[in-house]
């Protein structure tokens, strides 16, 4: 069976109600019930609705998704190197220091945490960077320039909450990131199910808010992924936690600038009164840890490798092999700044190679002072394990 005639009645007494109020709302308004009205009718028709009877192959309008409504902020994300804990202490010596810088620069930014802060604290201007995808979209999502719509967005995601995943077919996150690896089989199915429908709506969407679509889902599948942070291996999990679809909490900065690049390169292009570097520390390879999420961002449905389902070409950065201490001093001699300040943890001992710095606390501090005086500030932390 279809629809229920009485879902069926609902929807086109919707249609007709913000047909109406189109008449009587100024532009941006109008903009976004046309939006609504475009996209129940792509529901009904997508569905086969006006069919009576006809029974539609899976398309995952059902139930059993739950909508989180109330927002998670940017920094709600697992991530090696997440500063969040540390925000505090880096921008109160930040400001010991610099308090009347106005620009700020992040070329390692991570899940954007740091960048997100500078803008709470007040800088006109950020600029932030980094290599991998699914960063990328954080940015532009959570601080990027741009419009959106919040009725559209909720919309989507309401829909989204109908679907039964159980109705599903495999698809590439499924067959790549299911059958109890990373993600349970329906849920795996759901978050490409979601992927795809996002790519469907994009002519529809603006940048900001397709980029806003593909963070709710990279947020909301962390909560639920078998992993204990990052995604280079998967466990072996019997209870799996239960897919919910969750909100995020975007703004627009016009004083943002995004880029996507290697850091010693962009950097090159950039005045900024801070420059702040967080590069990777040890031989963790962030292009692998996170490769999951860089995949379902891009959505090029890529063939992978291995049983961790892996791109054959991942990033590797300099900065986690032996020639980061030459790659630090050449960012170094690039930066166009009045402050460098620089977090490094102190791992320089550790037993583990893997986690061990690939720079040397002297190292690191001669690099530093080619540039001026250098001073050290250090704080007590729980290193990732």
């Amino acid at each position: 069976m279809g629809m229920p005639l009485v879902q069926i009645c609902a929807r086109g007494i919707s249609v007709c109600i913000f047909i109406v109020r189109v008449l009587f709302c100024n532009f941006a308004e109008r903009f976004a019930y046309c939006f609504r009205i475009i996209l129940y009718i792509k529901i009904m028709l997508d569905k086969n609705l006006f069919i009576p009877g006809f029974e539609p192959e899976a398309q995952g309008y059902g139930s059993g998704i739950p909508v989180i409504t109330t927002p998670i902020n940017i920094n709600n994300r697992r991530y090696i190197g997440n500063k969040t804990k540390l925000n505090n202490w880096i921008f109160e010596n930040i400001k010991k220091v610099a308090g009347d810088a106005i620009s700020f620069c992040d070329p390692f930014g991570g899940t954007g945490a740091v960048a997100n802060e500078a803008l709470n604290r007040g800088f006109k201007k950020v600029f932030v960077n980094d290599v991998l995808p699914a960063n990328i979209c954080s940015y532009n999502a959570f601080i990027g320039p741009g419009k959106w719509h919040k009725s559209k967005i909720m919309d989507i995601l309401n829909e989204w909450g109908k679907i039964n995943k159980k109705d599903l077919d495999e698809n590439y996150c499924s067959t790549n990131y299911g059958h109890e690896t990373y993600f349970d089989e329906l849920t795996a199915r759901a978050i490409g199910y979601i992927r795809e429908d996002i790519e469907r709506l994009r002519p529809m969407l603006t940048e900001k808010e397709y980029y806003i679509l593909i963070a709710i889902l990279l947020y909301s599948m962390d909560k639920v992924a078998n992993t204990t942070g990052t995604y280079d291996s998967y466990l072996k999990i019997k209870n799996h936690k239960e897919f919910k679809l969750r909100m995020i909490s975007p703004y627009s900065y016009d004083g943002v600038r995004i880029y996507q690049g290697d850091a010693n390169d962009i950097i090159k292009g950039i005045e900024s009164d801070i420059v702040y570097l967080d590069p990777p520390y040890n031989s963790r390879q962030y292009g692998r840890l996170y490769n999951l999420p860089d995949k379902i961002c891009k959505w090029d449905k890529e063939e992978l490798e291995g049983k961790t389902a892996k791109s054959r070409n991942t990033f590797r950065s300099k900065y986690s092999t032996r020639m980061a201490a030459k790659e630090m001093r050449d960012l170094i001699n690039k930066i166009n700044a009045k402050w460098i300040f620089t977090s490094y943890n102190n791992n320089f001992n550790a037993k583990d190679a893997r986690v061990r710095n690939k720079i040397g606390y002297d190292e690191m501090l001669d690099i530093l002072s080619t540039r001026g005086d250098t001073s050290v500030a250090e704080m007590p932390y729980n290193p990732y394990n």
